[in-house]
């Protein structure tokens, strides 16, 4: 029987639990909230149109076998890092896009514990889902308890340090403003970062999704 969706949310946190989960859901795409065709107008607005002269380096935290990495490279984006726990699905992913997307890159590394060089940091890191997933604990977004924000604090913190002076940390969730604003706003002298924008996405279902993007000091 699969394990696609727990009994308690914090398994969203376990690594075995998502190991199990692609093993057994290998030739299924698991997309989170908006695909790139939703996401494009937003998301360009903030990295830039590729090209020749513009090919930022882009780091995606918890990949998972989303399409978003694919997608984007499809559409000139060539300088993509994508990251996950999961050793399962980044095997997965190296092997499903060896042909078509030669130049994606795909490695073992948790969001966490982020271990690039300060030669390799980065333009842009786009979270699409992934500090969701490591909230899996809090059962109440109006209080959001004190390990599990210590949690989020400690991603925001790895995350900043593997941006260029001026990146940005881009966030797609489906956690409003009033929710999401204070976790990401806690540690902000730590990160030295601010937050540049909030976009909102309607649902087309009467749901609605937020992008938050956090800037580096330059």
């Amino acid at each position: 029987m699969r394990k696609v969706i727990p009994k308690k949310n914090d398994a969203y946190k376990s690594k075995e639990f998502w190991d199990d989960r692609y093993k057994e859901t290998k030739e299924e795409i698991t997309e989170w909230f908006k695909g790139y065709e939703d996401l494009r107008t937003e998301l360009r607005s903030e990295v830039g149109e590729p090209s020749e002269t513009n090919q930022p380096r882009i780091l995606m935290l918890g990949c998972g076998n989303s399409k978003l990495s694919e997608d984007m490279y499809k559409d000139g984006y060539r300088n993509i890092v994508s990251i996950d726990f999961s050793e399962v699905v980044i095997n997965q992913m190296k092997e499903k896009h060896k042909e078509d997307c030669p130049e994606l890159e795909w490695q073992v590394m948790d969001v966490l514990d982020l271990t690039f060089t300060p030669e390799e940091q980065f333009d842009f890191a786009i979270d699409k889902g992934t500090m969701d997933a490591v909230m899996g604990d809090s059962r109440s977004m109006w209080e959001v308890p004190e390990e599990v924000q210590s949690i989020c604090s400690k991603m925001s913190s790895e995350t900043s340090k593997v941006l260029k002076p001026g990146g940005k940390y881009i966030q797609i969730t489906f956690v409003q403003p009033h929710f999401r604003k204070p976790v990401l706003l806690a540690n902000v002298e730590q990160c030295n970062w601010s937050l540049a924008n909030t976009l909102t996405l309607g649902g087309g279902d009467s749901f609605n999704y937020f992008i938050y993007v956090m800037q580096k000091s330059s």
